[in-house]
């Protein structure tokens, strides 16, 4: 399939349109992810029906802390998301998520202005959280499943990353 776009949300789309499985578990290119990775995944599926996204813990890989740093995500537990009053809490990366097919196809799957290479370079993965718990579904975070990120940023690239991410 050839995707016309680069950006993060379409390829997303493009994703759910390949596969055939229920449950997709999404992670970026600079990860590695764990053995049983998918049979975690899907237990929390199998186990939650109301459950539309599933979030991990992100790790930061090996590196040098005083050149500059990894995005990471670190859980403590588990924890169950069920009403906007929780949209607060939302703040997994997408770097360790997972989505129930039908529910993400129900509320409009992923928004391509947002994530990496689109119009709003950043909230994707925040996004999709807000909107299952908008339509009633849960978000599940655990911290029994870690994927571990090396995507290294140096101060510099810190500094662009927040300003992208919270500048108006």
């Amino acid at each position: 399939m050839k995707i016309a776009t680069v950006d993060k949300g379409n390829a997303l789309n493009a994703g759910l349109t390949e596969t055939k499985g229920s449950v997709v578990a999404i992670t970026d290119d600079d990860c590695t992810v764990p053995p049983k990775w998918l049979v975690k995944f899907a237990s929390i599926f199998a186990t939650h029906p109301k459950v539309a996204v599933a979030v991990c813990s992100v790790e930061a890989g090996e590196h040098n802390p005083t050149a500059g740093f990894i995005p990471d995500y670190v859980l403590t537990g588990e924890r169950m998301l069920t009403t906007m009053h929780d949209v607060r809490h939302v703040r997994g990366l997408g770097a360790g998520i997972a989505v129930r097919r039908s529910m993400v196809e129900e509320i409009g799957r992923f928004d391509p202005m947002l994530g990496p290479g689109s119009r709003f370079p950043s909230c994707d993965d925040r996004d999709i959280a807000m909107r299952a718990l908008l339509a009633r579904y849960h978000v599940f975070e655990t911290s029994t499943i870690a994927v571990k990120h090396f995507g290294f940023r140096n101060w510099q690239q810190g500094r662009q990353l927040a300003h992208r991410t919270f500048s108006p």
